[in-house]
């Protein structure tokens, strides 16, 4: 349980480096959005990647509905 929590703390943290544009591993700022699957009003699966180190790592993240 407690390795579950840093798990999802880690991938929060990558998730906010990356979306300052920079790539988590190598620090450039080439990470790219290679996919995104869902969207709307539910959950997405967006995967990015950085062409310079080869990182790779996917995140759901929610969808907001425009009300």
């Amino acid at each position: 349980m407690v390795a579950y929590i840093y798990y999802l703390r880690e991938k929060n943290d990558q998730l906010q480096i990356i979306q300052s544009g920079t790539c988590p591993k190598c620090g450039h700022k080439s990470i790219v959005l290679s996919d995104q699957r869902g969207g709307g009003c539910g959950p997405k699966l967006v995967t990015f990647s950085c062409p310079e180190c080869g990182y790779q790592n996917s995140f759901s993240i929610n969808g907001s509905c425009g009300l």
